[in-house]
């Protein structure tokens, strides 16, 4: 009875095989799983910046765009003695600049364009009659704080800005149409990504013909001023993935 059970266990051993030796399990490679979802950012040229505040740096660089300008304004002619009321437009295009060191910001500005200027004016004085057209061009030189956060609402006219002047032809009754020359002082501040509010002191020099005598107008105008932007450039950025184990 013993040899035949032995001779049975020693077949069986040989069929199942020897089992296999107890140890660690082979790791397993895990594929990278990113952590976060690519998150699309929407900016106009700069990437991670909001409009708000809003700021005059955000205008892409190197793109002159449309801007549009509308003012009341208030006038004194001392030669005459008589004051104006009336408006102002302006249309023209303007582009953000890289200038550097901020000297030279200072002095040429960074915002440069080309702009064409029309004023109407009424004399306020009643049976005087006299009224003026003018329109000329013009090329605003604006200085914008690009380092102060606390100034990037306001922009300034340059030095160079200040001496430049706008000139035109004005159309007065009851005088003589006369060359001029205007220099203007705004001083922008934004309300909206788009929009800001100017103040503008002016003075204007008249020259009559043929006689040549300069008459000086002073005006003050308050504005409001939109602004092209451009189209939105959207960037797209996403974390590095990481490896899950």
């Amino acid at each position: 009875m013993l040899v035949p059970a032995l001779l049975a266990s020693a077949a069986w051993a040989r069929e199942t095989g020897p089992e296999p030796e107890a140890g660690p399990k082979p790791e397993t490679e895990t594929p990278p799983v990113s952590d976060a979802r690519a998150v699309p950012i929407i900016g106009y040229g700069y990437e991670e910046e909001s409009f708000d505040p809003p700021a005059w740096r955000r205008q892409q660089s190197g793109h002159p765009l449309l801007r549009l300008a509308g003012a009341a304004s208030y006038a004194r002619l001392p030669a005459e003695g008589l004051g104006y009321a009336g408006g102002s437009l302006s249309v023209g295009y303007l582009g953000s600049f890289s200038v550097s060191p901020e000297l030279k910001r200072w002095f040429f500005g960074c915002v440069f364009g080309v702009e064409a200027r029309g004023h109407v004016l009424r004399s306020l004085d009643a049976g005087s009659g006299a009224w003026l057209f003018a329109a000329g061009l013009t090329i605003p030189m604006s200085f914008i704080a690009h380092q102060s956060i606390s100034l990037e609402r306001v922009s300034v006219p340059s030095l160079f800005g200040l001496l430049v002047p706008e000139a035109g032809i004005a159309l007065r009754s009851p005088q003589p149409a006369s060359f001029y020359l205007r220099w203007s002082a705004p001083i922008a501040v934004l309300i909206d990504k788009n929009v800001a509010v100017e103040l503008v002191p002016a003075m204007s020099l008249l020259y009559r013909t043929p006689t040549g005598a300069v008459t000086p107008l002073w005006q003050v105008s308050l504005a409001f001023s939109w602004r092209d932007l451009g189209r939105p450039v959207i960037l797209v950025r996403s974390p590095a993935p990481s490896r899950i184990q």
